[in-house]
Order: C-alpha cells, then sequence, then structure tokens
C-alpha cells in the first residue's frame, strides 16, 4: 500500500520506486499556465506517469493523447462512487477498449 497524500500545497508529489514512477499534481493554485514548466512538466511527461487535476489549467499543454477520468457521487448511495474513463487522441481509445475486453472476461 502507498500512502497518497494530496499536492495541493507543493503542487507535485512524486512516487518513485514504481514502474514508471507516478507525479500527481494539483493545479488548483496555478495561475499562469507557462508556471506548468517549472513544475518541470516536460520532464515528467518523458519519465513518468501524469495524475493532473483541474487539467483545464494546462491551457496549450493538454495533451491531445490522454486518458481523462472523472469520479462524481453515486445517485442515492452517499459511498458510492461512478467513475467514468473518456480517452483522447490516437493512442488511448485502443487501451481502453483492451481494458473493457478485460472486464468481460
Amino acid at each position: 500500500a502507498v500512502e497518497v497524500p494530496s499536492p495541493t500545497f507543493t503542487l507535485v508529489q512524486a512516487y518513485e520506486g514504481l514502474s514508471p514512477p507516478i507525479w500527481h499534481l494539483d493545479l488548483y493554485r496555478l495561475t499562469r499556465e507557462a508556471d506548468i514548466l517549472e513544475l518541470g512538466w516536460e520532464e515528467g511527461r518523458r519519465f513518468a506517469a501524469l495524475l493532473v487535476e483541474w487539467p483545464e489549467r494546462l491551457g496549450g499543454f493538454l495533451p491531445a493523447d490522454r486518458l481523462e477520468i472523472n469520479i462524481s457521487f453515486a445517485e442515492n448511495n452517499p459511498t458510492g462512487r461512478i467513475v467514468t474513463l473518456t480517452a483522447f487522441g490516437t493512442g488511448w481509445p485502443s487501451r481502453l477498449e483492451r481494458l473493457k475486453k478485460d472486464q468481460d472476461v
């Protein structure tokens, strides 16, 4: 088990020791699109899997090839959640289809 603290105040939380490493970015406090570069965006795109909260703050840095994960509350179930995966670009749609097939088994 890996503890997953919120990166709200640090903006980036890296989980090393995983393959690939995971970087969790919380961009809520990001004020300028260009500030994403100071967080190591380019390095993270090359060497890590990036989990991004508030991705709309990426502006022009938002990758065309991405998987968006939306987590919402389930109706009439205070502890239930609905997870919706939406694939964009050329790489993710086929990956998502493979995941769906694996779940049908």
